[in-house]
């Protein structure tokens, strides 16, 4: 049976007062998704690639992490470490960067209060480019789509 991630109706998502573009996000990312469902990266790449981008952008490493919880609804999640939801279609690298672009962006500027902001979407993009995930032009493009502000 074919993912309803694929062909299924998006996910709503409501705006939220210190994170407004979350939902925008979001439902960027869910038009976009087939490249993370059913999709497994092997843990010492997705390490290597986070391990790559920090040192590229001047930020401490983070640990790589995965967690099995098909019932918990996140794909991803970036604490003092990054985890990928394995059983959540998590463990890959799109997941990854988006994660990375959470860490580096609070690494670089601690008082960042809003975690999809402009910041997060220009470093988003620059990983999205340079691990060749998509185009930085195309990304922006998205976001003018979906009214994503960078």
């Amino acid at each position: 049976m074919i993912s309803r991630y694929y062909v299924g109706p998006p996910k709503k998502h409501r705006p939220v007062v210190h994170d407004p573009q979350r939902h925008l996000v979001y439902r960027m990312e869910r038009d976009i998704i087939g490249w993370a469902i059913n999709t497994t990266t092997d843990i010492d790449s997705l390490q290597d690639i986070a391990d790559h981008a920090c040192r590229e952008h001047g930020v401490s490493e983070v640990e790589i992490n995965t967690i099995n919880k098909p019932d918990y609804p996140v794909f991803g999640y970036a604490d003092h470490a990054i985890y990928l939801n394995a059983g959540y279609n998590g463990q890959n690298v799109g997941t990854l960067l988006h994660e990375l672009a959470h860490w580096i962006v609070f690494e670089q500027n601690p008082k960042v209060t809003e975690h999809h902001g402009k910041e997060f979407i220009r470093v988003y993009g620059d990983l999205l480019d340079r691990y060749k995930m998509m185009p930085k032009h195309l990304f922006y493009k998205l976001c003018d789509q979906y009214k994503v502000e960078y």
